[in-house]
């Protein structure tokens, strides 16, 4: 199984934006078995490549709560894109912050999470995004759970339960972490 991490291609972004899923679905038809990250991650996506991948497996991670999700947002933000220091990072710092390309970051908090461009980690606004998303996906999955796992990855069985859900041998010890905030 090959996982796709980061395309790192800021027209998947752009795309998204105009609800164009086509070079998305392209992309997946040409490489990879396994997605993960932007714009794999961004709200909807999910509905598109479920439509184009009959029987395609998909995993939505959670957190014990939505305040520790949108803590851990801040942490990796400010650990990332945050040249002030600031915790959470500053307008400014998101402004100049490269990540496919200047201000996406900005950007992101803004049409994705849905805060304000002056307020970039309005607590309210962030952690509505978190539980109406998470809503969404189960929601369509419902009638589906064998094509859905939801995994908290601070559960210590998390890695197991990837495991099983994928068919693949079963995993002991935890779950390996990088960047861990």
């Amino acid at each position: 199984m090959s996982l796709v991490l980061n395309l790192g291609q800021q027209h998947f972004f752009d795309d998204w934006l105009k609800g164009d899923f086509t070079r998305i679905i392209d992309y997946c038809k040409s490489d990879g078995d396994a997605f993960q990250d932007i714009p794999f991650s961004l709200p909807g996506t999910f509905r598109h490549i479920d439509r184009a991948f009959p029987g395609s497996k998909f995993v939505l991670t959670i957190r014990n709560s939505a305040d520790e999700w949108y803590n851990s947002l801040v942490s990796f933000h400010a650990k990332h894109f945050s040249e002030s220091g600031s915790v959470p990072p500053t307008e400014k710092d998101l402004e100049e912050a490269t990540y496919w390309r200047k201000g996406f970051i900005r950007d992101y908090c803004q049409f994705v999470l849905g805060t304000p461009i002056n307020a970039p980690y309005e607590r309210e606004a962030a952690i509505n995004f978190y539980n109406q998303y998470n809503q969404e996906v189960m929601e369509y999955f419902e009638s589906r759970s064998r094509d859905l796992l939801v995994l908290n990855v601070s559960d210590e069985h998390a890695y197991s339960s990837l495991c099983s859900f994928l068919g693949l041998p079963a995993c002991d010890g935890v779950f390996p972490w990088e960047n861990k905030t």
